[in-house]
């Protein structure tokens, strides 16, 4: 009798040791799951929720004329294109940064070659004159020298047919010059313009004009979409006008065609604009970008050009538009997330490394010594490091 209440409450310990385990695991990974960045599901149930309670509508469908069934279910044909890092040019046998370093070199050479001609030539046409006892041409005279009243050409004549003579040789042996830089050149710009061929897909900005009934349809929903909101006089309107761009890109977005999923990301991206210009709820973006921006990038960052700071809808440009809004936001995690990507996507690109220093500078606000020092090693270019030094005071010790 006493062995087998012994066996009961040795099961009755082991279910509760092992309830008590379930418990902490789940309680972890609740606190785990609200503690770090959410997932993208579930940001979407908050945006949605948010837009429903605050529009007062629960259905967001508008007219929108979508591809087929059959044109979302269809991914076109992969274009059997080579590894840009490792293709060479076919006159040179050099890669694509090799030719961009090298024309810019021989290139920034021909031109000074090439004014220097220019120079010479305006020289002659003032000794020209000179020698036919005419007066300087005051506009040549300012060009050469930015006064009009400046004398350029000896008075003793024997002295300006030397001169002449010289500039003329000058002439003939920097006219060489040019020819052998511009024969230089010649291969090196055959093999770029065959590269821009080559990549041009893989250099497709997100806002390229489109062609067809999709970018017919989609125009007219931004057009339709602008004059709504400039007539709208409440919130309410505006959150349900920003639930129709986003039930459109939703829609998209299950597309297996890129020019669908292109179209959807410009349209999620459009509404999350609207949200701060309209509606000016930075949080509200903020939430678009994660959601629906976000976990997107990689429609154009391997369908696109990943690099170009200056091009919002380049994979770099639309990340760092995005760790803009969650800065304003005060999302930390977030604009880390954002930063890490485009590492991810563009490493070599020329703000590679002041993305770097972003991030340990944010680590060290943060407290985290290990983090902020491990992405200041990861720095390449030498000006950038002095760049942290004299600009973020407080990095400057782990560089030492």
């Amino acid at each position: 009798m006493n062995q087998d209440k012994n066996s009961t409450q040795i099961r009755i310990s082991k279910n509760l040791i092992i309830g008590i385990v379930a418990f902490a695991i789940v309680l972890g990974g609740v606190v785990c799951f609200f503690s770090g960045p959410k997932p993208s599901w579930y940001v979407k149930m908050q945006v949605k929720s948010f837009l429903k309670k605050n529009s007062g509508k629960r259905d967001f469908s508008v007219n929108f004329k979508f591809p087929s069934k059959a044109e979302m279910e269809k991914a076109p044909a992969q274009k059997n294109i080579p590894d840009e890092k490792s293709y060479k040019g076919k006159l040179t046998k050099k890669d694509f940064q090799t030719l961009c370093d090298e024309y810019i070199k021989l290139k920034s050479d021909a031109l000074k070659i090439e004014g220097t001609i220019n120079t010479n030539k305006l020289l002659l046409q003032l000794s020209a004159a000179r020698l036919e006892g005419k007066q300087e041409d005051p506009d040549i005279v300012l060009a050469l020298t930015g006064r009009t009243n400046a004398t350029l050409m000896p008075n003793d004549l024997d002295k300006v047919k030397e001169q002449v003579k010289k500039i003329q040789d000058e002439i003939e042996t920097n006219a060489k010059l040019l020819a052998e830089k511009e024969g230089l050149i010649k291969p090196i710009l055959s093999d770029l313009i065959d590269f821009q061929l080559m990549f041009k897909d893989l250099y497709r900005p997100l806002d390229a004009s489109e062609s067809g009934e999709l970018a017919a349809a989609q125009s007219e929903l931004i057009q339709t979409m602008r004059q709504k909101f400039e007539e709208a006089t409440t919130y309410s309107k505006m959150y349900e006008f920003i639930g129709q761009e986003l039930w459109v890109a939703d829609k998209l977005f299950g597309s297996k065609n890129p020019e669908h999923l292109r179209t959807a990301l410009r349209l999620a991206r459009q509404a999350a604009q609207d949200a701060v210009g309209y509606a000016q709820n930075f949080w509200l973006a903020a939430r678009i970008y994660e959601a629906y921006v976000l976990p997107n990038v990689d429609i154009i960052a391997s369908g696109g050009n990943p690099r170009g700071r200056r091009n919002n809808f380049t994979a770099e440009g639309l990340l760092n538009e995005t760790a803009n809004v969650f800065q304003m936001n005060e999302e930390q995690e977030n604009v880390i997330r954002c930063y890490k990507k485009l590492l991810a996507i563009a490493p070599d690109s020329p703000r590679a490394d002041f993305t770097r220093v972003q991030i340990a500078s944010i680590y060290d606000q943060k407290g985290d010594k290990s983090k902020a020092v491990h992405y200041l090693k990861e720095i390449k270019s030498t000006n950038t490091l002095n760049f942290v030094m004299r600009r973020f005071p407080s990095l400057q010790q782990y560089l030492k």
